[in-house]
């Protein structure tokens, strides 16, 4: 799902685009300077019931040398993801589709890089199920 919810992203705000300033997975590139990274950190939940029903934490990551430019890309992805109920997310290389409600907390700042680009980071939980 983390390369769905990035075209979900790269699909909603016009600034993101995939490959370029917009990354799904662990990888931060050291350029350039202004990035959003979408990742998973931890496990998800399966409903022990209902099996094609999960819970999945996404941490969305900006970082930029502008204090204010990271926290507005932080700001979009959280105003584009959560409180959306019944999205369904672009279907990727022929995968399954889903459907699914967000919920995520406010941006919060985390400091800065080593290079002294400044970081916030939001976390979101997909309540998704495949269709």
């Amino acid at each position: 799902m983390l390369k769905e919810i990035t075209a979900y992203i790269d699909n909603g705000i016009a600034s993101l685009t995939e490959g370029t300033n917009l990354f799904a997975g662990h990888f931060e590139p050291d350029t350039p300077d202004s990035i959003v990274v979408v990742e998973t950190l931890v496990p998800g939940i399966a409903d022990p019931l209902l099996a094609d029903k999960w819970a999945v934490p996404i941490r969305v990551m900006a970082r930029s040398a502008s204090f204010f430019s990271a926290r507005g890309s932080a700001q979009a992805v959280f105003d584009l993801l959560h409180g959306e109920h019944q999205i369904s997310l672009p279907v990727v290389a022929s995968g399954p589709t889903y459907l699914c409600n967000v919920t995520g907390t406010t941006p919060a700042y985390i400091g800065k890089d080593e290079k002294g680009r400044h970081m916030f980071v939001s976390n979101y939980v997909f309540l998704s199920q495949q269709v």
